[in-house]
């Protein structure tokens, strides 16, 4: 019993420190990066993709490193772009340029990519949950629920939108 009482209490000491820390989090990412959240802040306003739901789609792909590569896809960058999908953001979008090396450029791709499952699939550019899911599975795997079929993806989107929530207050007091 004193042990459990020993773990119990040691848990409630710890809760504030983590909370702290977790707290700091996205802070601390645009401390060391302050134009990120102008990038951001700016495919908000011009997608409407809220910069939370941009930042915690990054972080679950690369977290936040520029030359995060995915070693069974092509998948590369800040948003874990793949070839295809990339070139045709490039192609369309006038961003011939755009590296995804580059943090500005990968949270354009995200607000267009957003923007293209809003038109498609109707998929609210808001709802990390399903901008996952259409992210990870492209329009075709949202609209067949491939996420049903393949229960850690939607262990991810769940991630996804936990820590936009978690972004969401953090962002209010950076």
């Amino acid at each position: 019993m004193r042990n459990l009482l020993i773990l119990f209490f040691t848990f409630l000491i710890g809760l504030p420190i983590c909370s702290f820390a977790a707290n700091k989090g996205i802070c601390q990412v645009i401390a060391a990066h302050p134009s990120w959240y102008n990038d951001a802040k700016t495919v908000q306003e011009q997608y409407g993709v809220p910069v939370s739901v941009q930042m915690a789609i990054i972080h679950e792909e690369s977290h936040f490193k520029a030359g995060a590569k995915n070693p069974r896809s092509s998948a590369y960058g800040y948003a874990q772009a793949v070839n295809q999908i990339w070139s045709t953001y490039k192609a369309s979008s006038g961003n011939s340029n755009s590296a995804r090396n580059n943090f500005a450029d990968a949270t354009q791709f995200i607000g267009w990519y957003a923007q293209r499952m809003h038109k498609q699939i109707n998929v609210s550019p808001k709802s990390a949950y399903n901008l996952y899911l259409a992210y990870h599975d492209g329009a075709g795997g949202y609209l067949s629920d491939m996420h049903k079929k393949h229960a850690p993806t939607k262990h991810l989107a769940e991630n996804v939108q936990n820590v936009a929530d978690q972004y969401k207050i953090e962002l209010t007091s950076c």
